[in-house]
């Protein structure tokens, strides 16, 4: 999820509060699983910080690789289970 925090002038506590609502409104929708695709927990953890993209599409091919390297780490638990 982003958000523009120089318009929120939010604190950390706020965000976090914030963050956690707005994943409980997508996880009701249907939107997201609050598990990790990786492990499967449920003891989730959000992070906050700053990035240095300016736009979602110019973070896209950072996320991707993320997601790939997510899913292979997913991959080797799995055969681990086995």
């Amino acid at each position: 999820m982003a958000y523009d925090d120089a318009k929120t002038r939010a604190t950390p506590d706020e965000q976090a509060a914030f963050m956690r609502q707005r994943m409980g409104v997508a996880a009701r929708a249907g939107t997201i699983n609050l598990r990790c695709a990786i492990c499967g927990s449920t003891d989730l953890i959000y992070e906050d910080s700053p990035t240095r993209f300016k736009t979602l599409a110019e973070a896209e091919p950072h996320l991707r690789e993320a997601e790939a390297e997510n899913l292979r780490a997913r991959e080797f638990f799995e055969a681990s289970k086995n």
